[in-house]
């Protein structure tokens, strides 16, 4: 930490490990295993795609976060689309607490938060349907490997509108991380018509178009 930073405090989760809570001049991050799981730098990741999406889809009504976290995505989806309902899928109820307590999730009326698996979720999704869904799922550093199931890319296409956009966030810094995107980005190619990928920080995006 610099001396601009502040070690606020740590938590254990058994799915995340010691998660750090750091506050600096722009807020409070969360930190796991040397990563930034939610503050600023998120955000700011997500921004730059999600921008793009709002100048192609205006009025998305219906959001859907597989792995919420702690909620970083949150306010940028609110400051683009103000009236947009927003369900957020998160397994880890460590994190969810830290984003009630830093982040104000529980003050969210636009969010319904699901304390459960993603994989099980989407299996059993009953009659909702989205106009955009956001994929963010990692064990730690490591996106899952159900990603590459196509069963599991298509479940997540199927609950989406017609005119429906589904973006998968990844981590693009080590050969790991490369050999696993180019692995996925031949995967999706099979099941979607239009896919435009994005470069942002040290993540890689798909935008994947119906």
């Amino acid at each position: 930490m610099n001396q601009a930073e502040e070690l606020i405090e740590i938590v254990y989760s058994s799915y995340n490990g010691n998660l750090k809570v750091i506050k600096d001049e722009y807020g409070y991050n969360i930190i796991s295993n040397k990563i930034i799981q939610s503050g600023l730098v998120i955000r700011k990741i997500w921004e730059s795609v999600l921008i793009k999406i709002k100048n192609r889809a205006p009025e998305i009504k219906q959001a859907l976060i597989l792995g919420l976290g702690a909620g970083s995505v949150l306010q940028v989806l609110l400051e683009l689309w103000p009236n947009i309902l927003i369900s957020g899928i998160e397994i880890d109820p460590v994190m969810i607490n830290l984003g009630k307590k830093y982040y104000k999730l529980d003050t969210l009326l636009n969010l319904k938060i699901i304390n459960t698996s993603a994989f099980e979720w989407i299996g059993n999704p009953g009659s909702n349907i989205f106009d955009i869904v956001l994929v963010d799922l990692f064990l730690k550093r490591n996106p899952r490997k159900i990603l590459l199931e196509s069963r599991f890319i298509e479940r997540i296409n199927n609950i989406t509108t017609g005119k429906g956009i589904i973006i998968f966030n990844f981590l693009y810094h080590t050969k790991k991380d490369k050999k696993y995107v180019n692995g996925f980005s031949t995967k999706i190619k099979k099941i979607f018509p239009k896919i435009q990928p994005s470069r942002a920080e040290s993540n890689y995006m798909f935008m994947c178009f119906k």
